[in-house]
């Protein structure tokens, strides 16, 4: 004789009755009631987190561009400083009696003194703004490149921890694009508030590293010194 594959209620029912059934399948619909609850839960409480760490990201995008802001406009109030300065001289050098040659002589020795101030504020920008530009299109290729030799350099500390190294590492070289834009040394704090890593060997071996292969094919003399000059900074501040 065969065997039938009764439905799993007829038993149910046919053992303990229909109040015995009712409480079967009220127990099933409660179960997936709160299954399907608790997938909800979970869902809100990761979009919430995801929320939070967009907003943190947002927030700190917005501070460093005041601080950036705040920089660039004490670079722009010595520049204003320069011109003033400019201004007084050929005002006073107009207003001077033209018998006077041993004082059109100091005026005019001033008037080259700050024109070749203004002059040095506008190439030093202008190779600042280069290197800076540099380091953004290379930022990627480094990043791939480089952390592949700490990983082999430093197996032990990196084991496991390749992203937040990264990501520590691709803050680092923010904090060198916006230091050398702005021609003027940031707070790392601000990109970076502490290592992820509890050795700062790896992140120095980083920018030695990026420091010794001089990968500057596009900058002059001038623009890879200033890379170099504030990749030291950066290991020092590490």
């Amino acid at each position: 004789m065969s065997n039938i594959n009764l439905p799993i209620w007829v038993p149910i029912l046919a053992g303990s009755g229909l109040v015995g059934f009712l409480t079967f399948l009220v127990k099933q619909i409660t179960d997936q009631k709160d299954e399907r609850i608790s997938g909800l839960r979970d869902t809100l409480n990761f979009k919430e987190e995801n929320n939070q760490k967009v907003m943190e990201l947002v927030k700190k995008q917005h501070d460093l561009e005041i601080i950036n802001l705040e920089r660039k406009n004490e670079i722009l109030e010595d520049e204003l400083k320069e011109i003033k300065k400019f201004r007084e001289i050929l005002s006073k050098l107009q207003n001077q009696d033209s018998t006077d040659s041993f004082r059109s002589g100091e005026v005019i020795s001033s008037i080259t003194k700050h024109l070749k101030a203004l002059q040095e504020y506008s190439t030093v920008e202008s190779q600042c703004y280069v290197t800076a530009k540099w380091i953004e299109s290379r930022r990627v290729d480094w990043l791939s490149d480089i952390i592949k030799l700490c990983v082999t350099k430093y197996p032990a500390e990196l084991e496991g921890k390749e992203e937040i190294f990264y990501n520590d590492i691709s803050e680092c070289i923010s904090w060198l694009h916006d230091s050398i834009f702005y021609n003027i040394d940031h707070k790392l704090s601000d990109y970076l508030p502490s290592r992820s890593l509890n050795s700062v060997l790896p992140y120095r071996y980083f920018f030695k590293e990026l420091k010794n292969r001089n990968d500057i094919a596009d900058l002059n003399l001038k623009e890879a010194d200033i890379m170099r000059e504030y990749i030291n900074t950066l290991i020092d501040l590490l």
